[in-house]
């Protein structure tokens, strides 16, 4: 009798094991749950539909060119064209034939005869100018005082002229030669004022605005690097104060 109530128990647990082994489905991982605190958890979270809208609207990208010169030579394009590259703007270089601006030239003009440019030049160099000479006999006599590249240079010149009782003119003096140009490709935001910084007098710097790869269109320049070139090469005299 003992005998069969001892099989009796070994059979209903062995029963019970088989009910919890196969039976009795596993635990399942709830989606939603983010477990034990100390484990990675990476969450995908789908744009809710006004977010959509907001992205879905194009960010404003776009370009415009610009034609940066002339410089006299290659070296001094690529100072400016290494700042330009420093900003993060492409710049391509490129050269042409053309009229290369030398300098304001400061001269006295249309003296009656020779007797009295020879007279002025003597009072000139006296005054300090020692670079004047008679430059010119026909059809006008005229008197050179300096080409400079700079104006401060040409102003100087211009007060010690008057000192002595002339009132010298100025030119921009042109020489044949190989101009050199810089191509910029610069955002649509960009103002057309690139050259706004530290370029030195010494350069006169025009800039054409053009549409990118189609031919330039010459736009407003900084006329307050140095004065713009005048393709008539007829005489503009510089304002100086008395």
């Amino acid at each position: 009798m003992l005998r069969n109530l001892i099989m009796g128990l070994l059979l209903a647990n062995l029963l019970l094991y088989a009910w919890g082994r196969w039976i009795i489905a596993p635990d399942v991982a709830d989606p939603l749950g983010y477990g034990d605190a100390t484990e990675a958890q990476l969450v995908l979270i789908e744009p809710n539909e006004q977010a959509k809208a907001l992205d879905s609207e194009p960010a404003q990208v776009g370009t415009r060119c610009f034609r940066l010169g002339p410089f006299s030579s290659a070296a001094a394009a690529g100072v400016i064209s290494d700042r330009l590259s420093v900003r993060g703007l492409p710049v391509k270089r490129s050269s042409e034939l053309g009229r290369i601006w030398v300098g304001h030239w400061v001269q006295v003009l249309d003296l009656p005869d020779l007797a009295a440019a020879r007279e002025a030049v003597k009072a000139l160099v006296f005054g300090g100018i020692t670079d004047a000479y008679i430059s010119n006999r026909e059809p006008t006599i005229d008197i050179s005082l300096g080409v400079f590249r700079g104006r401060r240079g040409a102003e100087d010149v211009i007060r010690l002229a008057r000192t002595v009782g002339y009132t010298p003119e100025t030119i921009d003096r042109y020489r044949d030669g190989i101009e050199f140009w810089l191509e910029v490709t610069a955002p649509a935001d960009q103002s057309a004022d690139l050259v706004a910084m530290n370029l030195g007098e010494a350069q006169i710097i025009r800039i054409e605005e053009r549409q990118c790869g189609m031919d330039s269109v010459a736009v407003g320049g900084n006329d307050s690097l140095e004065s713009r070139a005048r393709e008539n090469g007829s005489s503009e005299p510089l304002v100086v104060p008395e």
